[in-house]
């Protein structure tokens, strides 16, 4: 198996079926042996039941990992990672923020000797934004980046912790993610903690990005972050 993608899913029964078909298509015309793991975090419309009817070529392996209650984007890579079979695993958002090529630059970055994890950037020269946050989530965005930075002490190389669109090894990969705790939206942060320790090389790439205006975070969920940021570095300490 060459390649597992993760997609988290939280109430989108819009989106994932273009999104699974969208992907799998991507897969054949590149020649990679791949599954798709849609990971429905206790979704409460019809996410998994679109999913599963997503008329897929029999090339592409789905996989659909349910459970009941909502734990939080980071438990949902976690159980797809856990699972992925692949030589190389990666993560992606629902509702087409990347264009898929991209996957093929994360790739060759890991083959090629130049990193263990490629991570999509939306902050580097060469990134172009399509559709902008608005202004509130980016007033957020730049809270947190200012915080987590200083308090953390992340990498400073690292421009774009939160992009969803994140390339892993896959014994490295499925590794970090074992050991990883945090369950809502820092868990980004963790595994880059994690990485460091372990003396893996990260690097990012520029991107293509368009804002989901349709996003699971809120602002209400600030709070929430930072209260997991506090946990991550006292579990890391």
């Amino acid at each position: 198996m060459d390649l597992s993608i993760i997609i988290p899913v939280l109430n989108e029964e819009k989106k994932i079926a273009h999104d699974i078909l969208s992907t799998s298509h991507f897969l054949i015309q590149s020649g990679l042996k791949s599954e798709i793991i849609v990971v429905d975090d206790g979704s409460k419309d019809n996410t998994s039941r679109m999913a599963i009817q997503a008329d897929i070529p029999t090339e592409v392996s789905l996989k659909i990992v349910r459970y009941e209650y909502h734990r939080g984007k980071g438990y949902a890579v976690r159980m797809g990672m856990v699972d992925a079979k692949g030589d190389f695993v990666m993560f992606m958002d629902s509702g087409s923020n990347v264009p898929l090529s991209y996957i093929l630059t994360g790739l060759n970055m890991i083959k090629s000797g130049q990193c263990h994890i490629a991570m999509g950037s939306r902050r580097l020269p060469g990134s172009k934004i399509r559709k902008h946050l608005v202004w509130y989530r980016r007033l957020s965005s730049l809270m947190f980046r200012f915080i987590v930075k200083r308090y953390l002490r992340l990498p400073e190389y690292l421009t774009d912790t939160q992009c969803g669109f994140k390339l892993y090894n896959g014994e490295i990969g499925r590794d970090l993610y074992t050991d990883c705790l945090t369950e809502g939206f820092s868990f980004d942060l963790e595994i880059i903690l994690r990485a460091q320790k372990e003396g893996y090389i990260m690097k990012e790439f520029p991107i293509e990005w368009s804002c989901d205006r349709d996003s699971r975070l809120s602002v209400l969920s600030f709070t929430e972050i930072i209260s997991e940021v506090m946990r991550i570095k006292k579990l890391l300490r």
